[in-house]
């Protein structure tokens, strides 16, 4: 309530979902800018039913992407949507419908593929701001493939925040304008 009313008094326009549909918020639908769309996670705290709903809200192609892996439990811990139509995941989070979907609709070259060690350390928990990439931390490995496309890595640990469950994402909230 007290988060509603903030809201409001901010100008925003808050939209509810029925109660019926179970949904985690920013953490399960990750705006992808390059694309227009906003890539959703389901199967562990958010329900598939969801995406119509949140398409029909934000007016936004709603991407549906079947987390698999609990240790995943929302998008945000194993995909990141990144500027200029790239995206980093784990592939191993996801059911293979999903990774099969994820293949198609991002280029190979637009693709950096996380390995586990990074996905463990919420890598893909990031913020972007342009094309520099603030995260819990990256491999050199991951660093590098980020910097080949284009990217700055900047490691800012959150051990101790890490062990709530989130990283660098998990302690912003945008509020920018969405498009």
């Amino acid at each position: 309530m007290h988060f509603e009313r903030w809201f409001h008094d901010h100008g925003f326009h808050v939209h509810k979902l029925s109660r019926q549909i179970f949904f985690e918020g920013a953490g399960d639908a990750l705006l992808d800018r390059a694309r227009g769309c906003v890539w959703m996670g389901y199967g562990h705290r958010s329900t598939r039913d969801a995406g119509a709903a949140i398409q029909k809200v934000l007016g936004l192609e709603v991407v549906m992407l079947e987390l698999t892996d609990p240790r995943f439990y929302h998008l945000d811990t194993c995909f990141c949507p990144l500027p200029r139509g790239y995206a980093m995941y784990f592939p191993s989070a996801f059911s293979e419908d999903s990774r099969e979907l994820l293949a198609r609709r991002i280029p190979p070259e637009q693709t950096i593929l996380v390995a586990e060690e990074d996905a463990q350390s919420f890598a893909c928990n990031a913020v972007n701001i342009g094309d520099r990439i603030i995260l819990n931390g990256a491999s050199e490995s991951l660093r590098e493939k980020l910097s080949r496309s284009g990217f700055e890595t900047v490691a800012s640990p959150l051990s101790e925040f890490m062990r709530a469950g989130g990283a660098s994402r998990c302690l912003v909230l945008r509020l920018e304008k969405a498009l």
